[in-house]
């Protein structure tokens, strides 16, 4: 019989601190995925090395203390592009991404006192459009998304089509 050619490795391997944090992925390819931490713990650095081509470096960055804010992601930056975050306390109120021959993008949102979305705002470049706004009920539900966008409303299980259910919703 001919000579088997030799077996190509499928096991992907990874490597943890002695924390337990995922530290180094290593590829059937050979390629890498090699994660190094700050001081508090976070990802600092994520470092893609393909088998083939150059390394790519993404690099995070944590928003400063004190403040309810501190330590939250506030930035990830690779060679492609730029994905900032901004907060107010611990409510996401925008994302925004720009890069070299990218348009520049974001999404924003606003929230009300009882800290329910209040509104969402997506823009690219020099157009924005109009916000979407979100209505609750007395119970905090949403009804509404946007204008005349009403959220349908389902009194139980068997009323989504092509769903049954017995009297303790499980499907039939």
């Amino acid at each position: 019989p001919p000579v088997a050619p030799p077996l190509l490795d499928t096991d992907t391997t990874y490597t943890y601190t002695a924390d337990r944090q995922l530290e180094l992925v290593t590829r059937p390819d050979t390629g890498t995925l090699d994660y190094a931490y700050d001081a508090a713990g976070r990802l600092d650095t994520l470092t893609l090395d393909p088998a083939t081509g150059p390394p790519e470096l993404h690099d995070y960055a944590y928003l400063p203390g004190p403040g309810p804010e501190a330590g939250t992601l506030a930035q990830i930056a690779t060679p492609q592009a730029t994905l900032a975050f901004s907060y107010d306390g611990a409510l996401p109120t925008s994302e925004a991404w720009s890069g070299p021959g990218l348009t520049t993008a974001s999404v924003t949102r606003a929230y009300d006192p009882s800290f329910r979305q209040q509104s969402l705002q997506i823009g690219a470049g020099a157009t924005t459009q109009p916000a979407i706004s979100f209505s609750y009920d007395t119970d905090d539900l949403l009804v509404q998304a946007g204008a005349g966008r009403a959220v349908p409303e389902l009194t139980s299980v068997n009323s989504v089509p092509g769903w049954r259910s017995d009297l303790f919703a499980a499907a039939t």
